[in-house]
């Protein structure tokens, strides 16, 4: 979760910036890739002590990310940029249409049988149907 208000500190001499405030290390360590991806250092400060003691995020004030104060304009729009992630399972296999549903009736069977016996039941994938030409696969 971020912080709402992160605030942009500058370090003296053109060091490193803070550019935002995440309370969990797993969402730094995304956003950071993202910056890494595009060739902009990276430094995450106080992501190992938020890791061993979650605790300590309010107190520490959260993982900072930081980068370089000449690259924080550029590091901004990357983040700015809205990143839309395409699957292959988002499409019919068979007639390639994007109008895909999950087939209910499978799902609703695998939660009577788990709620009524309290056993969890390793169903594979998710059945999907197309709308377009009927055509049924499995999702994994």
């Amino acid at each position: 979760m971020r912080y709402s208000n992160a605030m942009t500190r500058r370090a003296p001499s053109g060091g490193l910036t803070t550019i935002d405030r995440f309370y969990d290390p797993i969402e730094a360590r995304i956003v950071a890739g993202r910056l890494e991806a595009a060739g902009v250092p990276v430094h995450l400060a106080g992501i190992h002590h938020i890791s061993a003691n979650w605790m300590l995020a309010l107190a520490l004030g959260g993982v900072q990310l930081q980068v370089p104060s000449a690259r924080v304009d550029e590091a901004r729009e990357i983040l700015a940029e809205d990143v839309a992630l395409e699957s292959e399972e988002d499409h019919c296999p068979n007639c390639g249409s994007t109008d895909t549903s999950r087939d209910s009736n499978r799902w609703r069977l695998s939660m009577v049988l788990v709620h009524a016996f309290s056993l969890p039941l390793p169903w594979g994938g998710e059945e999907r149907r197309c709308q377009s030409c009927g055509f049924r696969w499995e999702q994994r």
